[in-house]
């Protein structure tokens, strides 16, 4: 069982490295490195189970990124988002093994999260289960965000989907519960990064 982290800040790799060595991993199962090259790098020799990666360590070159992600298929990538001032303190599962969290996520999230992406690591027994399904929109919610994020207002929106302004705001408020924020911000960041990373977020059929 080993892990990468990857973060130019100290403090993230170190309070992540401690946590991880709480759970039972071994100091040398565990690389805390701060860019992207290093990450390829190392990924090949060392074989993660799980790679903890700040956003902005590949926000210049996401298309290098998302190719190790293509690689690698078994390891679990965990994206550090920080947005500590908009309160967001949860986590959003884009692919089986694509994950954004709040660098501000609190224990009972933490905890079950590294648990599932490094199963064999011991945690604390009143530690439950999380939902790690990934994040799915209707095809209308998904043609919604993708005008809310170029800035359109509900009654352009609302206009020109030909459905009523309650409607358009039907579904911000059903993409506000599904990635866990009503932070605006946050929202269309973790949509820019499923874009970068992925395909997109996942739509359903309908």
């Amino acid at each position: 069982m080993s892990a990468i982290i990857v973060d130019p800040c100290h403090f993230t790799r170190l309070a992540l490295s401690t946590t991880l060595l709480d759970m039972g991993l071994e100091a040398r199962d565990i690389l805390t490195i701060k860019t992207l090259s290093a990450l390829r790098d190392n990924i090949g020799m060392m074989m993660p189970h799980a790679v903890f990666i700040n956003d902005c360590c590949f926000s210049r070159n996401p298309a290098q990124f998302r190719q190790i992600i293509k690689n690698y298929p078994d390891t679990q990538f965990v994206i550090l988002i920080d947005y500590e001032q908009a309160n967001y303190r949860e986590f959003v599962p884009l692919r089986r093994n694509i994950v954004i969290l709040s660098k501000s996520a609190r224990s009972q999230t933490l905890y079950p999260l590294l648990r599932q992406c490094l199963p064999t690591a011991p945690t604390p027994d009143n530690v439950e289960e999380i939902d790690l399904t990934p994040l799915l929109l209707s095809r209308s919610e998904s043609q919604v965000l993708d005008m809310w994020m170029a800035g359109q207002p509900t009654p352009v929106i609302s206009r020109q989907l030909n459905i009523q302004q309650k409607t358009v705001s039907l579904y911000k408020g059903n993409i506000r519960r599904k990635v866990g924020c009503l932070n605006n911000q946050v929202i269309h960041h973790v949509a820019r990064l499923a874009g970068q990373l992925t395909s997109g977020i996942q739509v359903t059929g309908r």
